[in-house]
């Protein structure tokens, strides 16, 4: 054991009791299991051909729900926002990666890196965006606030 794991306040990081990256995990694993599914269906069960446009508006409704749940639950949280969004399409894309070796036609679609990287783009416009508006009600309270005490009666 080390003299810094003695020193007062100094404790390790246990990313299981953080609850930004519990949910992207579970939610990267979400968002793969409904793009798992679309894709197996798509695929195999040549049945729902003739209801292909309602399968896949279905299957994007479903994956945008998910990915709705870190921006709703964090959105007073922009870094936390962020990385639960970061990690959920982390795994996303990892997992995605994975089902290319399966399915040999998806990286001529979209790499995995292309996946990542879309998804990382509306996380990081989504925490922006999180981020502006709580400065904006910040200095509308503080400003607000000040006025209210300084008031000629």
């Amino acid at each position: 054991m080390t003299f810094a794991a003695h020193l007062p306040g100094y404790k390790t990081y246990n990313a299981l009791r953080d609850s930004a990256f519990r949910l992207g995990v579970y939610i990267g694993l979400c968002l793969f299991g409904v793009f798992g599914v679309w894709v197996v269906v798509a695929n195999k069960f040549p049945v729902f051909e003739r209801v292909a446009f309602g399968r896949n508006i279905l299957a994007f409704v479903a994956a945008v729900l998910f990915a709705l749940i870190p921006i709703a639950r964090f959105r007073k949280s922009p870094g936390s926002m962020l990385g639960s969004g970061l990690i959920a399409w982390a795994v996303f894309s990892f997992l995605y990666r994975l089902s290319c070796l399966y399915f040999t036609a998806l990286p001529l679609w979209h790499t995995a890196w292309q996946v990542f990287t879309a998804g990382a783009l509306l996380y990081l416009i989504a925490a922006t965006l999180a981020w502006i508006v709580g400065l904006v009600f910040r200095v509308r309270a503080s400003h607000s606030a000040a006025r209210q005490n300084h008031q000629l009666t």
